[in-house]
């Protein structure tokens, strides 16, 4: 058996559906973290837009 069928026969026997994903990729966390981002973002914006109004 040469290293190019014994490499065939592992793969499809123990690896061979590793590129084959069942549901496409989302990056959910990536994107929770940008919009957790963008709302604290805004409430410090908020929170200094109030503070200079309210020294006027």
């Amino acid at each position: 058996m040469s290293i190019s069928t014994a490499y065939i026969f592992i793969m499809k026997t123990y690896g061979g559906g590793a590129m084959q994903e069942k549901e496409p990729f989302f990056p959910r966390g990536a994107v929770a973290f940008m919009v957790f981002m963008l709302a604290f973002y805004a409430l410090v914006w908020g929170s200094v837009y109030l503070t200079l109004l309210s020294r006027r």
